[in-house]
C-alpha cells in the first residue's frame, strides 16, 4: 500500500477525487482506476514544487500503469527529474506536459514502459531537451507522443534514438519530413490536423513511409468536408497498399 501520508494535501485531493480549491480552475481532473485500493491510473496537474515534492510518494504506487505529470505554471526551465520516483515496475504509459526539461533514467526504472508522451511550450523548442529524453527511453517503448518539438525549424526531432517506435502521435503535419529514422513506424496520428491540412509536399513524404499501416486525422475548426475528402482520395493513391485512413465524420 502506498504511503499517502507522504503526499501533500493538494495531491491527496487529486488521488481521492475530492473537491479542489477554486484556484485550480479547470485543472485538477483526476482519472482513477482503483482495484483493491491500489492505484493504477493517475493524472496530476499541480504547481511545480508540489509535484516535485510528491515524486517519491508517487513512486510508491507500484501498481501504476498510467501516469501523467503536468505542471500548472507555464515557465521556462522547469525541470522534472523522474529519478526521485525510484521505480514503477508496472508503468506502461507516461506523459509529461509543459516541463522545460525531463530527465528519464531509462529501463531500470520503467521496465514495462510502452508509451511515452511529452509536450513542450513555445519557448521550450530546444532539441537537446527532446534528445536527452528520447535517448533515455527504454527499448520497450513502442508508442511515442510529442507536442511542440515538431515546430523546431533549426533541427529535426531526434527520432534516431527511438527507431523501434511503431506508433507516433503528434500535433502538426510539420513532423512528416522527419519520419525517416522511424523505420518501423506503422501508425501516425495527427491529433490536431484534418486531412485537408496536408500539403502536396507532406503527401510526397508520406509516400516514402513504406511501413505505414494506419494514418489518423482529427476534425479541426474550419475543416472543409469536401477538401478533406478530396485529400483522402489522393492519399489512397500514394500510401502503401492496405494503409487505413481514419478521419472523423463531419456534418
Amino acid at each position: 500500500m502506498a504511503d499517502m501520508s507522504r503526499l501533500p494535501r493538494e495531491v491527496i485531493q487529486h488521488v481521492y477525487g475530492a473537491k479542489l480549491p477554486k484556484r485550480y480552475g479547470g485543472f485538477g481532473e483526476t482519472v482513477l482506476s482503483l482495484k483493491d485500493r491500489a492505484l493504477e491510473e493517475l493524472f496530476l496537474c499541480v504547481d511545480r514544487q508540489v509535484l516535485l515534492g510528491s515524486l517519491a510518494a508517487v513512486g510508491s504506487f507500484t501498481r501504476l500503469k498510467g501516469l501523467e505529470l503536468q505542471v500548472r505554471t507555464d515557465r521556462e526551465e522547469q525541470a522534472l527529474d523522474l529519478a526521485a520516483m525510484v521505480s514503477l515496475p508496472a508503468l506502461k504509459r507516461l506523459q509529461c506536459s509543459f516541463w522545460g526539461t525531463v530527465e528519464l533514467r531509462g529501463g531500470a526504472l520503467l521496465p514495462q514502459l510502452t508509451s511515452l508522451s511529452f509536450t513542450t511550450t513555445e519557448h521550450e523548442h530546444r532539441p537537446a531537451v527532446a534528445q536527452r529524453l528520447l535517448q533515455a527511453a527504454p527499448p520497450s517503448v513502442s508508442h511515442l507522443g510529442v507536442g511542440g518539438i515538431e515546430r523546431i525549424c533549426s533541427q529535426p526531432p531526434p527520432f534516431a534514438w527511438v527507431p523501434h517506435v511503431t506508433s507516433l502521435s503528434c500535433s502538426s503535419p510539420a513532423i512528416i519530413p522527419h519520419l525517416g529514422p522511424l523505420a518501423q513506424l506503422q501508425h501516425l496520428k495527427l491529433r490536431w490536423c484534418s486531412a485537408d491540412g496536408l500539403t502536396k509536399k507532406h503527401m510526397e513524404r508520406l509516400c516514402g513511409v513504406s511501413t505505414l499501416r494506419r494514418l489518423s486525422f482529427a476534425k479541426t475548426q474550419g475543416t472543409s468536408g469536401t477538401a478533406a475528402l478530396r485529400r483522402i482520395q489522393e492519399l489512397v493513391t500514394v500510401l502503401p497498399a492496405g494503409c487505413i485512413i481514419e478521419h472523423p465524420v463531419w456534418g
